[in-house]
């Protein structure tokens, strides 16, 4: 007797009813029975298939010790049901390869909520629950160990129960730093709980870099230690370092540093300004020597920007000229010339006093053509008196030409002391 059919009728399986029934293959319980008794299929080896009904509430001792373990258990509760059933002790065996009609899914959120449970046909499907939240989690999905659970999958061959856990990925947050000068560092993102990294001190020209602060006031340092539970942002605080300065002195002029007049009332102007300043400057004809008026600007210590010094090339005749300040000290002067005289030859004068050597004859000659600018540059003495006539400046050209003897020349010539005519004799007349 391979297959059995039991009566519907029957309510308890007795002790031993079957007990090394060898060729047993196949038996159906009705659902009337509640109870299978000690040994009732002991050592049937060959049984394959058993369908135990959710009307069955208690399985004795030794019920189904012996049989194969690969037996197959079909049953039309849910797994649930089938655990509430007491099955005594040595019946292992119905564990192996039960097959429950009844599907379950358990699902838990992982966030302290309560876990939920769907139970479905066989071959149903399970609905999807609506998504949980955690805190500074995003919600990846409900998965049933490693594999993500695909609610529309068959369910005919799935598990008597599934076990489906929320995954959550960790929020990753923004750290942004904020600069006002120089480059900012990148942003980074930091996961919920995690600390960011110190980007470390920045650097920017004419600022010194202070520390990183946890507000844009900079009251309050920022630690990094401090775990990261939102999007934040770091500021660098900072102190403006004193400016650079450069010596601008001025001789003859009216300075007007942006737009401000910062003439000295009386001698050169000196001046520190920051690179970069506007600078203009006027001829002042009450600064020049008795004599002299103005004939070009020169400068005497440093050199202008690039752009500047090609204005300057062109326009340094000019009464006023405009320049922004180097990165370096600059003199510049309103250099002087003789005021024309009628009736005078300057030059004739400069040759007659210098005609020792043709060297000296030039330096003079060209003293005197440039307003004595590359003179001054060049060949300034310590104890140099502007002259203030052109007969002191031709001594001073050539004292400075080394006093050469002047050439030889016929003595001038004289006329004789007249000598006091006497009046005609006979009376004085009156013209």
């Amino acid at each position: 007797m391979k297959s059995i059919t039991l009566p519907s009728s029957l309510s308890t399986i007795s002790r031993a009813l079957f007990s090394g029934c060898s060729q047993l293959t196949t038996i159906h319980i009705p659902d009337s029975v509640s109870s299978i008794q000690f040994y009732a299929f002991h050592d049937c080896e060959n049984l394959k298939t058993i369908r135990i009904p959710v009307s069955v509430t208690s399985i004795r001792d030794f019920a189904f010790d012996g049989c194969p373990s690969s037996m197959t258990v079909t049953y039309p509760g849910s797994k649930k049901q089938w655990d509430d059933i007491d099955k005594g002790s040595n019946n292992d065996v119905l564990e192996n390869n039960l097959i429950c009609a009844m599907l379950e899914a358990t699902f838990d959120p992982d966030n302290g909520e309560s876990i939920s449970t769907q139970t479905i046909d066989r071959g149903g499907k399970f609905t999807e629950p609506a998504a949980p939240s955690k805190e500074n989690h995003t919600f990846a999905g409900w998965y049933n160990g490693d594999e993500k659970f695909d609610f529309g999958a068959d369910t005919t061959n799935a598990p008597n129960v599934l076990e489906l856990v929320a995954k959550w990925d960790i929020n990753q947050y923004t750290v942004k730093f904020v600069s006002e000068h120089g480059d900012a560092p990148a942003s980074q993102n930091v996961p919920y709980n995690e600390t960011a990294t110190n980007p470390g001190e920045l650097m920017a020209e004419g600022y010194t870099f202070i520390g990183w602060y946890a507000d844009k006031d900079h009251n309050t340092k920022f630690d990094f230690s401090t775990p990261i539970t939102g999007d934040t942002k770091v500021y660098a605080k900072w102190e403006k370092n004193a400016p650079n300065t450069y010596a601008l002195n001025v001789s003859g002029a009216f300075v007007y540093v942006d737009g401000v007049d910062f003439t000295a009332s009386a001698g050169d102007t000196s001046l520190k300004l920051e690179k970069d300043a506007s600078v203009r400057l006027v001829a002042d004809p009450d600064r020049m020597p008795s004599g002299m008026v103005f004939d070009r600007w020169t400068i005497l210590n440093g050199a202008l920007n690039a752009d500047d010094a090609e204005k300057f090339e062109t326009g340094r005749t000019l009464e006023e000229f405009a320049f922004t300040m180097p990165a370096e000290p600059l003199s510049i002067e309103a250099t002087p010339r003789m005021q024309e005289e009628e009736g005078s030859d300057t030059a004739s004068v400069i040759l007659g006093v210098t005609l020792g050597t043709a060297a000296t004859a030039l330096v003079a000659w060209q003293a005197y053509d440039l307003g004595m600018s590359l003179y001054q540059e060049h060949w300034l003495p310590a104890d140099f008196v502007m002259p203030k006539t052109r007969a002191e400046l031709a001594l001073l050209l050539w004292n400075t030409a080394g006093a050469p003897p002047l050439p030889h020349s016929p003595p001038l010539r004289t006329s004789p002391t007249p000598t006091p005519r006497r009046p005609p004799s006979g009376p004085w007349k009156r013209a």
